[in-house]
């Protein structure tokens, strides 16, 4: 097995119909859906969805609901739960595609362990809160601007931390 994610709607999302047509709404944010995109995205609603689960064109509209943070997004390697990605509203426009070498976590970022096992850093400047399951993805929490593969994952070949890039963009924030 190599590694993958899974994908569901973030908490608190709710699929509304007007007249004009059908919407996720989640505050502060609200989108509109194509008819053709309902099963979908009600599928993700129901519960969580390995990625690779959806067919080839459905991968525009997960892309578009993931790029606009109505996604909750588990990264995998292997067998192994890496971290869990939990928006809470859209993430900033002028976000930066990389993370820079001197990135700390914000002074306001609190951590707490989760039930069920993890570590969970959420920060209210943040636009998502992160839930840490490996132990080795806690490096890359702990230090966010230094490079590298993360200690444990990445065993399964490829990309000896598939995971990296997406575990740091998303506790970036400016406190």
């Amino acid at each position: 097995m190599t590694a993958g994610e899974t994908l569901r709607l973030r908490a608190g999302v709710a699929i509304g119909r007007e007249r004009n047509g059908v919407h996720l709404v989640g505050y502060p944010d609200t989108t509109p859906i194509d008819g053709g995109d309902l099963a979908v995205v009600r599928a993700l609603a129901a519960g969580e969805h390995r990625a690779e689960e959806f067919p080839a064109q459905a991968r525009a509209l997960l892309s578009r609901l993931r790029q606009d943070g109505w996604l909750a997004v588990t990264v995998h390697d292997g067998g192994t739960l890496v971290h869990t990605l939990e928006p809470r509203r859209r993430p900033p426009a002028d976000a930066p595609a990389d993370v820079p070498p001197t990135a700390r976590l914000s002074r306001f970022t609190t951590i707490a362990a989760v039930p069920g096992g993890g570590l969970r850093a959420t920060s209210p400047r943040a636009w998502a809160s992160i839930t840490v399951h490996a132990p080795g993805a806690l490096a890359a929490l702990a230090d966010p601007g230094t490079a590298g593969p993360l200690p444990g994952i990445g065993r399964t070949g490829g990309d000896p931390a598939p995971a990296r890039p997406a575990l740091v963009r998303s506790r970036r924030d400016r406190g």
